[in-house]
């Protein structure tokens, strides 16, 4: 997941910034960052599956599993460029961080997985189409 995390954008700054942690999310100037279509269905179908979960999981490997591959999509699918793509990274690295530790979690995941829905529900606060 790294790589891919590495691979969006292709630059040097991608990777120096994934090796000395992660900034909090900031507007443009006041308003929203604009994000490419892929990015946004990212985002919402992650909102649908933990909508689905959220009331009861019975096993969380199936869960996770769909969170990681829709977060893994929204890197292969990246073409944002600039200040908004470093943004959208400065949103991802923590949800990446959030994923893992629903996906290690042995007991209460549904507090993980709200947590996760708390967070992707913020994605509307800093990034529109």
């Amino acid at each position: 997941m790294l790589l891919l995390i590495a691979s969006c954008g292709n630059s040097k700054k991608d990777s120096e910034h994934l090796d000395h942690g992660v900034n909090p999310v900031e507007l443009n100037e006041g308003t929203k960052w604009k994000a490419n279509i892929e990015t946004i269905e990212g985002i919402k179908q992650m909102q649908v599956i933990c909508a689905a979960n959220a009331v009861y999981i019975k096993d969380v490997a199936p869960v996770s599993k769909a969170l990681i591959d829709e977060f893994n999509l929204i890197f292969e699918k990246c073409t944002m460029t600039g200040p908004a793509h470093e943004q959208l990274h400065n949103y991802l690295l923590p949800l990446k961080a959030h994923i893992a530790e629903f996906g290690s979690c042995k007991t209460d995941c549904t507090k993980y997985l709200n947590h996760i829905a708390a967070y992707l529900g913020d994605f509307e606060k800093f990034f529109e189409e």
